[in-house]
């Protein structure tokens, strides 16, 4: 796995968009290798200020079981409905 690649990618979404990102859903070892990349991508100005926050001990980052191979974003608004059925 490469974790900053993904803490660019999940930072990018808050950056672009704070208050739109309300949680994100990780395997807890990969939420804790976020939460260590961060840190350096904001030394290296890649995430602003809304990501560091975000993505840190205290953020919208949630552990969750199994979460290995993919994670879950959560965003601000209405509930999404089923198209069909």
């Amino acid at each position: 796995m490469d974790f900053e690649r993904l803490a660019f990618l999940l930072g990018s979404l808050v950056d672009e968009a704070p208050s739109s990102v309300v949680k994100v859903f990780l395997d807890d070892v990969y939420r804790r290798e976020v939460v260590r990349v961060v840190p350096r991508l904001f030394e290296r100005r890649l995430l602003k200020e809304s990501a560091r926050t975000a993505l840190g001990e205290e953020g919208i980052l949630v552990a969750s079981p199994w979460h290995t191979d993919h994670v879950h974003v959560r965003f601000a608004g209405e509930k999404g409905r089923a198209l069909f059925g």
